[in-house]
Formats: structure tokens, C-alpha cells, sequence
């Protein structure tokens, strides 16, 4: 099967918006100020990110991350799960979470 046709046209609207963002004026302001300050992947505004994360959860302490992915990778770490465990998860998901090879469906 031809992968474009599979994918449907890429500058078609999206039919069902799984993942759009809702962005205004505060949020492109706060990116702008973001790139101009030259602390783009930490930096203050990641470190008060995580401090008001944990007070607003109730931890001692909070871990920003790049991605879900990621963020699902270190809460299975914590939990202790790891090689040969069994984890479910619904069947609408990132696919991120599927194994790389499936021993079992």
C-alpha cells in the first residue's frame, strides 16, 4: 500500500484534531520570551514549572521531560516494572507504547 495514499494529504484539515494545540497571544508571547532569554530546554521557567507541579500535586519534587513517551518510561522505571512484565494499556494509544516486537496480542 502507498504510504501517502495510507496517510491521506498532509495539507488536508485534520478530521478528527487528536492533538491541536489551542495557542493565543499569552502562550506565543511566553515561546518568544522563551527563545529571546536563551534558555530553551531548562532554565528558570523549567525549574519554577516543577517546583509549582509538586506543590499543586503534593510531592517533595517534580521531573520535567521532553515527552510522554519519556514521562511513561521513568513512572514504569519507578514503579519498579521493567523486562518480562506484563503492562495494559487501552486500545486507542500512542504508539510509543506498544513493544517493538509483540510476543502476544
Amino acid at each position: 500500500m502507498d504510504a501517502a495514499k495510507h496517510l491521506g494529504d498532509p495539507l488536508l484539515p485534520m478530521k478528527i484534531p487528536l492533538a491541536k494545540p489551542e495557542l493565543g497571544e499569552e502562550e506565543i508571547l511566553a515561546v518568544t520570551e522563551r527563545l529571546r532569554s536563551g534558555w530553551i530546554a531548562q532554565g528558570p521557567k523549567v525549574s519554577e514549572f516543577e517546583n509549582a507541579w509538586a506543590k499543586t500535586v503534593g510531592c517533595k519534587s517534580a521531573c520535567a521531560v521532553s515527552s510522554c513517551t519519556t514521562a511513561l518510561h521513568l513512572a514504569l522505571l519507578c514503579l519498579g516494572i521493567g523486562s518480562g512484565d506484563e503492562v495494559l494499556v487501552p486500545a486507542f494509544t500512542w504508539i510509543d507504547l506498544l513493544p517493538k516486537k509483540r510476543t502476544r496480542i
